[in-house]
């Protein structure tokens, strides 16, 4: 009897020791959430496409032949200032390599009446492209957290125009257009509450064609399907670029409020 009792033991032993774990559920999480540690990395590419619009507040100003147009957008009046804006981010992922590439397009204009005997009238016109080519590497994980280290590059191209006119003096034209090309060291970190709300928070700054560059970014992530997450967060994006006589210093703030897609 002791001797089929150990043998019995022996088998179930072994049968515990070979047998696979089970795991619960067979969803995907999104390319913009973190894998869970105990879950091998998903061979092969996964993708991800997030559109979003951004309610945002524009402040600064220009340098243009040695004067000075401070730009000022506030977000209380930003139907009336906006004219066109684009906003996607696209990422593609592969075990611990993140790669990201982020556009805006945003196209202001607004008119301010002015005091003084030379101008009374200004209408001030902003175009802004931004794009952001970034490659992140994950250098921890846990079953709910991850941080990742990367870098790269961002384009910014602005051109700002304003127009003076009076009843007194001579109507005049000032234009700035700048391009500039900067490297930029990136953190991108994540943390989720549960399945279906997460946490998302980036930061970058740098430099190149412009004097100092940076950004950051936090967003909360609600799961409303397998494949589709909404988003909601708040972007802070400064620069400041000098070119001779001729200058802008911008940063752009504000919520925004997206849909995130993953395939």
């Amino acid at each position: 009897m002791n001797k089929l009792r150990a043998i019995s033991l022996s088998l179930v032993a072994a049968c515990l020791a070979t047998a696979a774990p089970v795991h619960a559920g067979n969803s995907s999480p999104s390319v913009f959430e973190t894998l869970p540690a105990s879950e091998p990395p998903k061979k092969g590419w996964e993708f991800g496409f997030q559109m979003y619009g951004w309610a945002s507040d524009i402040g600064g100003h220009a340098d243009i032949a040695g004067t000075r147009q401070e730009i000022d957008f506030p977000i209380s009046d930003i139907l009336d200032h906006l004219d066109m804006t684009v906003m996607v981010t696209a990422l593609a992922k592969k075990d611990r390599f993140t790669f990201l590439a982020d556009y805006i397009y945003l196209k202001m204009s607004g008119d301010q009446f002015l005091s003084g005997p030379l101008f009374g009238y200004k209408k001030t016109a902003l175009r802004m492209h931004l794009l952001n080519l970034i490659g992140t590497y994950r250098i921890w994980e846990n079953h709910c957290a991850f941080i990742e280290l990367g870098g790269g590059a961002r384009y910014l191209g602005n051109e700002v125009e304003v127009h003076l006119n009076s009843g007194i003096a001579a109507p005049r034209y000032l234009r700035i257009k700048t391009d500039s090309w900067n490297a930029v060291g990136a953190i991108r970190a994540g943390y989720d509450f549960n399945e279906k709300w997460g946490i998302r928070g980036y930061f970058d700054i740098g430099g190149g064609d412009a004097d100092i560059t940076w950004l950051a970014n936090l967003a909360l992530h609600y799961k409303i399907r397998e494949n589709t997450s909404l988003v909601l967060g708040y972007r802070y994006l400064f620069f400041d670029i000098s070119q001779g006589t001729n200058g802008i210093e911008l940063d752009v703030s504000g919520p925004y409020l997206g849909a995130a897609f993953n395939f």
